[in-house]
């Protein structure tokens, strides 16, 4: 009896201990309204601010970029609370299928979580934090001004952080001018920035880049971001990177579209 009682006592203290360290961690998390001021961020030590020159206003970004990075980032950005669970079960279908990690879920929302308040470490704890902090941060804060702060604090390229710097950087332009072809460029690097910006560097796009930032100018179009016309016009000078701005919106109506760029359109339709 004495035994048994003993085994209680110390599965007692086990979980009181592994509760109170939780909760001690809970009471630890930074708050998000943080973002409402001026600090460093953890991940990479960004000056995050927006009452700096190098911070911009949601509307004085262009379009094209802040659509080609929801596309490709996240497309369910205005529909979900911060966790896209159809995506998430996905992924945990394609890397258990792989039998490695080929495939994230996290959303936009989740990528400033991490990029503002935690580090690069790889543990279930941080995942709890991520979790938490993404919550509240949808409490907080509306999809405009997440998908803001998320542009002016995410990586582009090495020791290049926000949008600003990542327009000037790679086509001197400011934010407001990026046409579609240089929106989908940068928002195909993402994923790994410092590793997919080796075709800014060579001056001509990768096979992966090409590929990529296809499928990307594909999904604006499918998602009626874009029109048939400009679609097909990006098909045409995907080749002459970087661009300088060729894409243009205002195309006449009755623009005859050559073969081989329709034939390529109907190979690739499906996303």
């Amino acid at each position: 009896m004495k035994k048994g009682r003993f085994k209680m006592l110390i599965i007692f203290c086990a979980l009181s201990v592994v509760g109170g360290y939780f909760y001690w961690q809970y009471r630890e998390l930074p708050k998000v309204q943080t973002l409402r001021s001026c600090f460093k961020t953890t991940l990479h030590g960004v000056d995050l601010c927006s009452k700096s020159g190098s911070y911009v206003k949601l509307n004085n970004i262009s379009v094209h970029l802040k659509q080609a990075v929801i596309v490709s980032e996240d497309s369910s950005f205005y529909y979900h609370e911060g966790f896209d669970f159809e995506e998430i079960k996905s992924s945990l279908s394609t890397n258990f299928k792989a039998r490695k990690w080929l495939r994230g879920a996290s959303t936009i929302s989740q990528q400033l979580v991490k990029n503002a308040f935690l580090n690069s470490e790889k543990s279930l704890l941080r995942k709890a934090k991520e979790a938490l902090l993404t919550y509240h941060l949808e409490k907080s804060f509306t999809k405009d001004q997440i998908l803001e702060l998320y542009l002016n604090v995410v990586e582009w390229g090495p020791k290049i952080f926000g949008i600003r710097q990542a327009a000037r950087y790679y086509f001197n332009k400011v934010p407001d001018d990026l046409e579609v072809l240089e929106s989908a460029f940068l928002a195909f690097l993402l994923p790994n920035p410092k590793k997919y910006q080796v075709s800014f560097q060579k001056g001509a796009l990768t096979r992966f880049a090409r590929k990529r930032v296809k499928d990307i100018c594909r999904k604006l179009y499918l998602h009626q971001r874009i029109s048939r016309e400009v679609f097909n016009q990006t098909l045409r000078e995907i080749d002459d990177f970087p661009w300088n701005g060729k894409v243009d919106e205002e195309l006449e109506e009755n623009e005859t579209e050559d073969e081989d760029t329709e034939e390529e359109f109907e190979e690739g339709l499906v996303i």
